[in-house]
């Protein structure tokens, strides 16, 4: 019985030790995941704690992670359990960043210009709006927003915008945004990108074929990698 007692003591132990040789170093994609939306979602997005919680970092069991929000240094440090804490800073015209290699303070020091785009910047086009004519198109749209168990949300839609012939035709929000709230656009945002970038090719402002010219990479193989490259998420290096 004694025997038994240490293996089964032993086995117990490996598998604790196993389990933190394999979880412990991914807490901290959930740490940073967690930093920088809480970031975005309380400097950019304007909402508040219990909206993030529930809303955005909702991925995760109650209590599992959890970020604290400073205001005047305009960061947000995110952890699991108090372990493998992450830190998010927001810079004005900058939006939120994840900091690997610099402190908040260094991160302030850099010397980075927002891009400040024209009158007519193509961002800009779609600013009309015109009521929806089809009966279809608006219960399509109240659609998007039924939750089966008012309880439990599983579509967690933040909000629908119909875009026909560059004018807005129909619209809905969640009670805890409007049209001016900054949400996150995901992988929503490679697709606009692709779309505002493909109309500076049209124009003939800028080649896809052409190298980004990087000063950062202009002394490396990176020197080669071309807009199209980023476009395709492709560095083109092997």
């Amino acid at each position: 019985m004694k025997i038994l007692k240490w293996i089964v003591v032993a086995t117990l132990f490996c598998g604790f030790v196993a389990g933190v040789l394999t979880y412990y170093p991914k807490l901290v994609i959930m740490s940073g995941y967690s930093a920088k939306v809480a970031c975005s979602c309380t400097f950019i997005g304007g909402l508040d704690e219990e909206t993030i919680y529930n809303k955005e970092l909702n991925f995760a069991p109650a209590n599992l992670v959890k970020f604290k929000v400073d205001r005047i240094n305009q960061t947000v440090t995110a952890s699991v359990f108090g372990l493998q804490k992450k830190v998010a800073v927001y810079r004005e015209g900058l939006g939120c960043a994840l900091l690997t290699d610099l402190g908040p303070k260094d991160a302030f020091r850099e010397k980075i210009q927002p891009h400040q785009p024209k009158h007519d910047s193509l961002v800009n086009w779609f600013d009309h709006r015109v009521n929806p004519t089809s009966e279809a198109l608006s219960n399509a749209i109240n659609k998007a927003f039924e939750e089966k168990d008012p309880s439990n949300s599983t579509k967690n839609t933040r909000a629908v915008l119909v875009l026909h012939k560059g004018n807005i035709i129909g619209e809905q929000y969640a009670p805890e945004v409007d049209q001016n709230t900054p949400l996150l656009g995901w992988s929503m945002t490679k697709s606009l990108t692709s779309t505002l970038f493909g109309m500076l090719v049209d124009r003939d402002i800028v080649h896809i074929d052409a190298e980004t010219d990087i000063p950062a990479w202009e002394n490396d193989r990176r020197a080669n990698i071309t807009w199209k490259h980023l476009l395709q998420m492709n560095s083109g290096l092997r």
